[in-house]
């Protein structure tokens, strides 16, 4: 496989999508939203990969504490990543931007058949100009909830990515 040179991940967190209170922060997800449909107006394929759908659910279902048990935080992150998405959806809708949802869990990484039909849904969505809101399906999994970086240096590296943006709201910085 080769390199991509117009495709770029970009890896947003828990911490980038709610603010101090535990709530989604809107405010940062539209200037999200609003970067990376520029960046794809420049003529970039963009990949988002998203955490957060633990810590969304929680405020939905209106949870005092964080989960501490496997279940509640897979209900948690079952009610969270619709919510994410609906915003996800809401705001890129904003910007004329179409976006997908991909769950993925490991054995969607390890197995032979299962990789070529990510690789092929993946291409095919970006060539119809589909942003990708990539995230671990924390609902179903076990494993991938304790490593939710593991998600994003898979994808990193499976698709051959050269440019990688990491976005820190507060700051505004990039680095290529």
């Amino acid at each position: 496989m080769g390199l991509y040179n117009n495709r770029i991940v970009v890896k947003v967190g828990t911490s980038t999508l709610t603010n101090d209170a535990g709530k989604s922060d809107l405010r940062t997800t539209d200037r999200l939203v609003c970067v990376l449909s520029d960046i794809q107006n420049m003529g970039y394929e963009v990949v988002l990969v998203s955490s957060g759908a633990i810590a969304v659910g929680r405020n939905k279902l209106n949870m005092t504490s964080k989960p501490d048990s496997m279940r509640m935080k897979q209900a948690a992150a079952a009610v969270g990543q619709c919510s994410l998405m609906y915003l996800y959806d809401k705001f890129f809708g904003d910007y004329d931007k179409t976006v997908a949802q991909i769950l993925l869990n490991a054995e969607d990484i390890e197995q032979e058949e299962k990789k070529e039909n990510l690789i092929n849904t993946f291409n095919a969505l970006l060539e119809m100009g589909v942003i990708p809101i990539v995230n671990e399906n924390d609902s179903v999994s076990y494993k991938e909830i304790e490593s939710e970086d593991r998600l994003f240096v898979f994808l990193y590296t499976f698709f051959s990515y050269i440019e990688y943006i990491n976005i820190c709201i507060g700051s505004w910085s990039y680095f290529y």
